[in-house]
């Protein structure tokens, strides 16, 4: 179902006048690419799925037995977003002529060009849009569960609480998500770390979970300490373990990071109530025109390849108010 996203993308990345090119990054094992039908649409990197691999966790020194609630093992398709850039920088040609990369997400729409030196984007510098509810973690103090130096916990946290705009070199706390735009050279240094510490989080959910040990009886941390994910379990990893993956493996490499607000919304009625227009859309939501209800959830079996004939709708003329969710289904 992401072949249509895909061609969402394409399609965007030509309608917006945004400059370069644009590349697609597919997870795919060899028993996949044999059946797969959709390599030719659009420019591909093809590399191994990182969410088919069982990524084990790794054992500290002097550990005797496996804490209560760690995993041994874990998969999940969010190893491809950390795996799947860390492959292209390391073993792409194109990646050899590029100086910067806005890295999105497949339910990304572009709507406007993107200047990266405009935006404030230089080695050493990251801009992105400011994600609220990674806050939650970064005050609670999840980075002193992951990274193993004072100083890079301090550099993590810093200045999560201030809201001063950033100025050109931008802020040392990394809660930002949803599109990233890079020097390239800052991927080659944190890429293998981001992929490193999301299985840190994702197999060791104890560290973030009051779980009471079975052989000592004693609680793994005294409290919960609440990630900002508002849908996972007691005990299991949330799905933003990647979005913290690269908070610490930022705060590691001393990255700084423009944040910015409006850059990418859902849209929904408060991504289009949004005093200025955004230049990317992200249907992560669901949204509506009138009567007309759009979520990528409905179509998880839509084979662009098919020749069906099956589209996602035809909207009514929108609302000011719904004008978003009738671009995104129109443009799709």
């Amino acid at each position: 179902n992401f072949d249509y996203k895909s061609i969402g993308v394409y399609w965007s990345h030509r309608l917006s006048g945004m400059p370069g090119g644009v590349t697609r990054l597919l997870a795919c094992d060899e028993e996949q690419l044999k059946r797969y039908k959709g390599l030719n649409l659009g420019n591909t990197f093809v590399h191994r799925n990182y969410g088919r691999i069982q990524h084990k966790r790794r054992v500290p020194e002097g550990e005797t037995h496996p804490p209560t609630g760690s995993r041994a093992q874990d998969s999940s398709p969010s190893y491809n977003k950390p795996g799947s850039i860390m492959e292209w920088v390391m073993h792409s040609e194109e990646a050899k002529s590029t100086d910067y990369v806005l890295y999105i997400d497949a339910d990304m729409l572009l709507r406007k060009p993107l200047d990266p030196i405009a935006m404030g984007v230089k080695k050493g510098v990251v801009v992105s849009e400011h994600v609220g509810y990674l806050d939650t973690g970064i005050r609670n103090g999840l980075p002193a569960q992951f990274l193993p130096s004072v100083e890079a916990v301090q550099y993590a946290g810093a200045d999560v609480n201030n809201y001063n705009p950033p100025g050109p070199d931008g802020k040392r706390h990394a809660a930002g998500g949803w599109y990233m735009f890079f020097h390239i050279d800052d991927i080659r240094t944190i890429a293998p770390r981001w992929l490193h510490y999301e299985i840190e989080v994702r197999t060791n959910p104890q560290k973030y979970w009051s779980i009471k040990d079975e052989h000592s009886g004693q609680l793994s941390v005294p409290a919960d300490i609440l990630t900002g994910d508002a849908y996972v379990g007691h005990g299991s990893a949330p799905w933003i373990s990647e979005m913290y993956g690269y908070v610490f493996a930022a705060a590691e490499a001393k990255l700084r990071h423009i944040l910015t607000e409006g850059v990418v919304v859902y849209p929904d009625e408060v991504g289009a109530a949004r005093p200025k227009e955004s230049y990317i859309i992200h249907y992560g939501l669901h949204c509506a025109v009138g009567s007309f209800k759009f979520t990528k959830y409905s179509f998880g079996g839509f084979d662009a390849n098919a020749c069906s004939g099956k589209t996602f709708g035809d909207p009514p003329a929108p609302r000011h108010i719904e004008r978003l969710c009738a671009e995104t289904v129109l443009e799709l």
